[in-house]
């Protein structure tokens, strides 16, 4: 049992690891570190024994974090190691048998294999995790692979390398899997549940695309797994609306506009916008006596959204600055037509 977030000593995961016998005896952490993160300051994690590290019952979950210094886990040769429900910040080295079940890897970077290493003769077997945003200077953003790899219902998308951009070498597929392209992911962060995840975004091809291999009752959150007509390829499910509210005050990428504001007018909530159509950054208002402010509006937003825009006093039509917020209930559905949307500003 692991009993502090400490890199070594007695009750560490580290001195965990050394002390375990068997695959047969998975190892759990006390529940006071629900939510907490190990640093590892003393290099990876070697594991050369077969074994199961679970945290799935701690309600705020867990983070290993080699904090830029390593990978976390090296996996030796002849070993087999499960890994259920972790985030991982540092990617794991393999050349044992590795399974990663409800997993997401995010943020980690190498020569090879950003996300995992899996050196010639190892195994790696990847069921509904996510790996997004790793990088590679050579091969590999994702995944470099020299022995045999399998895909259930898994995300390998969205990572860089100098070739092969998110998986080097052959694998293999069972059920549906994203391995090119953008999978439209949130970046890693808390959207509830017990460890950082990267939620699919509305519009993600990861939603209801799952094959029908069974995924279990939920995702790596502990949230239900069917939700709509479909599952979800990755770790997480989309939540419809409930997750729209999660999203919806975080500014995802930096630009000081929340994903709600970038959501209802249509911009890339991923891609910092510098006052391009349809932002309401340069917004130009009529006369005193019309006063109306018109910009396009995502349709799946429309009918409940509030605008409130607040315009300064002292400065003059076509030249002011803007407070926006949304002040109404969250709701999340598709099928409206309306393309645009006129506010009022009482003031002018």
């Amino acid at each position: 049992m692991v009993a502090n977030t400490d890199d070594a000593g007695p009750g560490s995961l580290r001195q965990t690891i050394a002390d375990a016998n068997t695959s047969e005896h998975p190892i759990f952490f006390e529940p006071a570190l629900s939510g907490a993160t190990i640093t590892l300051t003393s290099g990876r994690l070697r594991i050369d024994k077969s074994l199961t590290i679970h945290t799935s019952a701690l309600p705020d979950g867990l983070t290993i974090d080699a904090d830029g210094n390593s990978q976390v886990i090296q996996i030796n040769h002849g070993h087999t190691v499960a890994l259920h429900s972790l985030t991982l910040i540092g990617g794991i080295y393999n050349s044992g048998t590795l399974t990663l079940n409800r997993s997401t890897l995010s943020g980690n970077s190498a020569f090879l294999g950003g996300g995992i290493y899996n050196y010639f003769g190892g195994t790696v077997t990847l069921n509904q995790s996510t790996l997004s945003g790793n990088s590679a200077s050579s091969s590999g953003g994702g995944i470099s692979n020299g022995g045999a790899l399998m895909l259930t219902n898994s995300i390998v998308a969205g990572n860089t390398a100098f070739s092969g951009g998110n998986i080097a070498g052959h694998f293999e597929e069972f059920g549906s899997n994203l391995t090119s392209g953008d999978p439209l992911l949130a970046p890693l962060g808390d959207y509830g549940g017990p460890t950082q995840t990267m939620p699919p975004l509305p519009g993600s091809l990861a939603i209801n695309a799952a094959g029908s291999i069974n995924p279990g009752s939920t995702d790596q959150r502990g949230f239900p797994r069917l939700v709509s007509s479909g599952l979800d390829i990755g770790a997480v499910e989309f939540q419809a609306s409930a997750d729209l509210a999660r999203f919806w005050n975080i500014d995802m990428d930096g630009d000081g506009k929340p994903f709600g504001l970038e959501f209802a007018i249509g911009s890339d909530p991923l891609l910092a916008d510098t006052g391009a159509a349809g932002s309401l950054t340069r917004p130009m208002f009529a006369t005193p006596g019309e006063a109306s402010l018109s910009f396009g509006v995502n349709p799946a937003a429309e009918d409940f959204v509030t605008w409130v825009l607040q315009r300064s006093p002292d400065l003059s039509p076509g030249s002011f600055e803007e407070i926006y917020h949304f002040a109404s209930p969250l709701r999340y559905f598709a099928g409206k037509s309306v393309l645009r949307s006129a506010i009022f500003d009482p003031k002018l």
